[in-house]
C-alpha cells in the first residue's frame, strides 16, 4: 500500500508530516523532518496496534505501507531556504511578487504551476549534477 504525505515546516521551525488520503488522522511532528517522519511511522504502529486490539480493520494494510513524501510549496522554500525567489522566479519566467506569495502560503497555487515550478527545479538538480570542480 502507498500513501503520500505533505511535509510542512512551520514558522517555529519545527516539521509537521500528514497523510491527506488516510482514514485516520496520520501526523508526524518534529523539530527536523527525520523526528517527524519517524513520529509519523509511530503513529501509523500506533493506529494498527490500536485496531488490532479491537479487532478493527486498521485501514492501513497492517502497517505495511510505503509513504511518498511530498513538500507543499511552502514547506518546500523553508527546508530548502538557499533558494534565492527572485532568481528563482527569473529563471522559471514566473513573476517574483507571485512566487513569494506562493513561498509564504498566501495564495492559491494551481496543480499546472505546481508542476511547472517542480519540474524546474528538478532541471536545476539535473544540471547541478553536471557540475565538476
Amino acid at each position: 500500500m502507498k500513501l503520500e504525505a505533505i511535509i510542512e515546516k512551520g514558522d517555529s521551525g519545527e516539521y509537521s508530516i500528514y497523510i491527506p488520503e488516510s482514514i485516520h488522522a496520520v501526523n508526524g511532528y518534529g523539530k527536523t523532518e527525520a523526528e517527524a517522519k519517524e513520529c509519523l511511522r509511530g503513529c501509523i504502529d500506533d493506529i494498527v496496534d490500536c485496531c488490532r486490539e479491537a479487532g478493527i480493520d486498521d485501514g492501513l494494510n497492517g502497517g505495511d505501507v510505503t509513504i511518498l513524501y511530498r513538500y507543499d510549496l511552502s514547506g518546500f522554500f523553508k527546508t530548502y531556504n538557499m533558494f534565492n525567489i527572485a532568481a528563482l522566479s527569473k529563471y522559471l519566467g514566473i513573476n517574483s511578487d507571485l512566487m513569494r506569495q506562493y513561498k509564504m502560503g498566501k495564495t492559491y497555487i494551481s496543480e499546472e504551476r505546481k508542476m511547472m515550478i517542480e519540474a524546474g527545479i528538478h532541471k536545476i538538480a539535473r544540471d547541478l549534477l553536471s557540475v565538476q570542480f
